[in-house]
């Protein structure tokens, strides 16, 4: 009966164990939370070049599909850019974003949905031109940057290929290859 009441009495943590598992996550949570930030950046950056290479590959199939020209303007500054489409002529995504309407729904992307993602084209003109016959477009690449240094370019070829790479000198990133 003794030997029930001690070990009763010694279950539960001691306050010196309590401690020391509270220093430990602190460690290891200071530790992760900026490695956590880097990564949610990046994710940031893989997001934004996966949704403007899926608008310049719809921009292509819809010009495919209506024996249309199909037009995507692309405008950047410092911090600010945007992308938007329509037919036959450019559109102005930022000053009049229902300005780039197709079938009344507006086609436009903008810093606002990608934060802390910069853009810089490289396109002449400013624009990319889907031509309907064999799916040509006006060549150029788009670069998303972040502020680490972390890059991805969007590359559309003459033909009308769309692809993702890593410029040289940025870090890897997703399993993108060099460009």
């Amino acid at each position: 009966m003794v030997l029930h009441r001690c070990r009763a009495r010694m279950r539960g943590l001691t306050l010196v164990e309590v401690v020391v598992v509270a220093a430990v996550l602190a460690i290891l949570i200071g530790v992760a939370l900026p490695a956590l930030g880097t990564w949610v950046e990046r994710s940031r950056l893989r997001g934004a070049a996966d949704v403007l290479s899926a608008e310049l590959r719809q921009a292509q199939s819809e010009a495919l599909k209506r024996r249309q020209t199909i037009v995507v303007s692309v405008s950047a500054d410092d911090t600010r850019w945007c992308l938007g489409w329509r037919e036959q002529t450019a559109c102005d995504c930022t000053r009049q974003p229902t300005d780039c309407l197709l079938d009344g729904a507006a086609r436009v992307r903008t810093h606002a949905d990608h934060p802390n993602v910069a853009l810089v084209p490289a396109i002449t003109g400013g624009a990319f031109v889907f031509s309907p016959r064999r799916g040509t477009v006006t060549a150029g690449n788009l670069t998303l940057a972040l502020a680490d240094g972390s890059q991805i370019r969007i590359v559309v070829h003459g033909l009308g290929r769309v692809r993702q790479c890593i410029p040289d000198g940025a870090p890897a990133l997703a399993a993108l290859p060099g460009c």
